[in-house]
């Protein structure tokens, strides 16, 4: 077994990210995943920002039915920071995952807050792109990150377009949510 000190220090990428350099954990331990949650918390709580986390859910999907069948990870991004939490290692749901998202001082961004915030209906059913352009939010398409549609989520490594790929949409759901909080507050 690799000792705590190295452990939380391994499986960090740096990416870039429409010109902001994003910290990404790739996550399978609880200790891990401890640590990681309360340095995403630590950076979320600065003067003057919402609390603001985008999520986002991979799933496997099956093969023969091409249907989703089981969460792989979860992803949550809050400023310049993303977990990449691989679902499928815990054999339960880590306590501190269950607190940390129960926590009602952070805003986990969805649907709902775009909804409640923008009272447009249409776009509740739109895609996330859609939604993005709709709040001056860019986002890079999927198709320009190479090589990632055959991702394999159960990797131990990854590429850095293959992070990207992976974070993009949690990543997207928090600009978002900032963004949206702003013209509320």
């Amino acid at each position: 077994m690799i000792p705590f000190k190295y452990l939380s220090n391994m499986d960090i990428y740096e990416v870039e990210i429409q010109g902001v350099k994003v910290k990404a954990s790739l996550i399978d331990n609880v200790a891990v995943l401890d640590a990681k949650i309360r340095e995403l918390r630590s950076s979320l709580f600065q003067p003057k920002r919402p609390h603001v986390v985008g999520v986002d859910v991979k799933f496997h999907i099956d093969e023969r039915t091409k249907l989703r069948d089981y969460q792989e990870l979860l992803v949550l991004c809050g400023w310049n920071r993303c977990l990449i939490i691989q679902l499928y290692n815990f054999p339960t749901f880590p306590d501190c995952l269950h607190k940390f998202l129960a926590d009602e001082t952070i805003c986990f961004v969805g649907n709902e807050l775009y909804d409640k915030v923008i009272k447009n209906p249409k776009l509740s059913k739109c895609r996330l792109a859609e939604l993005a352009g709709e709040v001056g939010v860019n986002l890079v398409a999927t198709e320009d990150l190479k090589g990632t549609s055959t991702t394999d989520l159960k990797a131990i490594v990854f590429t850095d377009e293959e992070i990207k790929c992976i974070i993009q949409d949690a990543n997207t759901c928090c600009d978002i949510g900032n963004k949206l909080l702003r013209m509320v507050a």
